[in-house]
Formats: C-alpha cells, structure tokens, sequence
C-alpha cells in the first residue's frame, strides 16, 4: 500500500494504542505485564489499562 495516496479527512472520536509484550511459546508469570492499553479521546480523556498473565487479568 502507498501511504502517500491515503488521507485521512474528517476528525477522530477515538484513538487506541495496544502494545503486546508477549513472545509466541514462552510461558509468562503472572507478575509480568504482557500488554498496555492506552486510549485518548476527542473530548481530552485519557486512559491507561495494564494487563498481565496469559489470561489477561487487568491491574
């Protein structure tokens, strides 16, 4: 895809970033962080979640 053709027009209500910290086979403890949430919205709210373990329980 040539990004230099796709505009975007118009104005986001939402915008959601996930980060996975995970490796594909590798067992994870259930202390460790395996993804992030991190959600801005158009009115100016901001929010943070973390999740850990393989069963994704948040903290």
């Amino acid at each position: 895809m040539n990004l230099g053709t796709c505009r975007f027009e118009g104005f986001a209500t939402k915008m959601k970033l996930v980060s996975y910290n995970r490796i594909d086979g590798k067992p994870t403890r259930a202390i460790e962080e395996t993804e992030q949430h991190f959600t801005l919205t158009r009115d100016g709210r901001i929010w943070f979640s973390g999740y850990r373990n393989e069963n994704n329980s948040q903290e």
